[in-house]
């Protein structure tokens, strides 16, 4: 079975080449668009590099590939709808969520912005053309692009999530899409004694990661907010590397940070390999994750695998799927407080987080499923 891949030049896609290379009978050829002559976060070799979307959906049409993994829906619609050969869509979170207010909806909607971030975000209707296009759908009159959407979905059967629960909503309302078990994992490399070792610097119950990456869906200024207020001093950091697709809103996130005197805030502006980013993760005591959809999944794991802190609001998908099976884990709305930040975890918790989180991501048990997955394929 001959495979093609369909990415950006994203960093996860490494994880995905190193999957595919153990399953047995199928052949696979990744592409990828890039914006320059080098990929800069794809590292593996024998990746075919396009320029455009056109050359890359043209190559896939005409090279008797039997399927083609769209990781992500990371091109326009409008070419993902030429490709000729079945589709496997391994959806990311942002390209099957989309906030309530938008004029373009996804697949699941929800309310993704605090306040605060809603209003330096400038999320939903900016224009009059925004506008009417809210008031026409709501008598069943789409736009193009919603329409094209909508053509797309039909078209793709299988989709791969990285929550149970998003593959139930989304059969609700698209029945016709059956459940493919990939997921963006990597064989685990680190000594498992040693991850659940407490910290025992007193300087790092006050050090706190926030967030994953630069985009609006973090909620950064209300979580600053929040945690200025308790009136203590914490270092935060702040993974602001990616992805880069709101300028405005970085800088004034930027800007804004310099209003909270308490805490002592660093950007961490520029990608670095993932050694030298652990090392920030084990020094933080706590985590704050502020999405209200599925994100930042490979951060949370690090982090409940090393017995950290870690906090959620509870409306969030990603709070009721740690909740409901049985995690230790905190609420940004009730529990964000000194003791709760500064206290760690009983070793009892610890190990608990630990081991639900192992079994969860026991990359030989994954590669069977997917294996046994593409064999049905044929």
């Amino acid at each position: 079975m001959r495979v093609a891949h369909l990415s950006l030049d994203e960093k996860f896609i490494d994880c995905a080449i190193d999957q595919f290379k153990e399953l047995e009978g199928v052949d696979s050829t990744f592409c990828a668009l890039s914006n320059g002559d080098i990929f800069k976060y794809i590292k593996s070799d024998n990746v075919l590099m396009f320029h455009s979307s056109d050359e890359m959906v043209d190559y896939i049409n005409s090279h008797g590939f039997d399927y083609v993994v769209i990781h992500s829906l990371c091109i326009s619609p409008r070419y993902l709808l030429k490709l000729s050969l079945p589709i496997l869509w391994n959806s990311w979170g942002y390209d099957i969520y989309s906030d309530r207010s938008d004029p373009f909806q996804k697949i699941l909607n929800l309310s993704l912005y605090k306040p605060m971030t809603r209003r330096i975000a400038k999320v939903g209707p900016q224009t009059l053309k925004d506008r009417a296009i809210l008031v026409l759908r709501k008598f069943g009159i789409l736009s193009k692009k919603q329409k094209r959407y909508y053509q797309l979905i039909k078209k793709i059967r299988h989709i791969s999530v990285v929550l149970p629960s998003e593959f139930t909503e989304i059969k609700k309302r698209f029945p016709h899409f059956e459940l493919y078990p990939f997921r963006y994992i990597e064989r685990n490399t680190e000594n498992e004694d040693t991850v659940l070792l407490p910290n025992k610097d007193e300087r790092y119950s006050r050090r706190i990661l926030l967030g994953n990456s630069n985009d609006p869906t973090n909620n950064h200024l209300d979580i600053l907010h929040k945690l200025n207020s308790i009136g203590k001093e914490y270092e935060v950091f702040i993974p602001f590397s990616y992805p880069n697709t709101d300028p405005k809103y970085i800088q004034s996130v930027i800007d804004r940070s310099k209003e909270f005197k308490n805490l002592k805030i660093t950007f961490i502006k520029d990608f670095m390999p993932f050694e030298e980013y652990s090392k920030i993760l084990k020094s933080c005591q706590s985590a704050i994750f502020g999405h209200f959809r599925q994100q930042a999944v490979g951060n949370i794991s690090y982090m409940m695998k090393t017995g950290r802190n870690v906090f959620f609001y509870e409306g969030s998908t990603l709070y009721s799927f740690y909740k409901n099976n049985g995690y230790k884990v905190f609420s940004l709305d009730s529990e964000l407080d000194s003791e709760h930040i500064e206290t760690p975890l009983s070793m009892d918790d610890r190990k608990s987080n630990h081991d639900k989180n192992a079994a969860k991501h026991d990359y030989q048990a994954y590669i069977q499923k997917l294996q046994a997955f593409f064999d049905s394929l044929r």
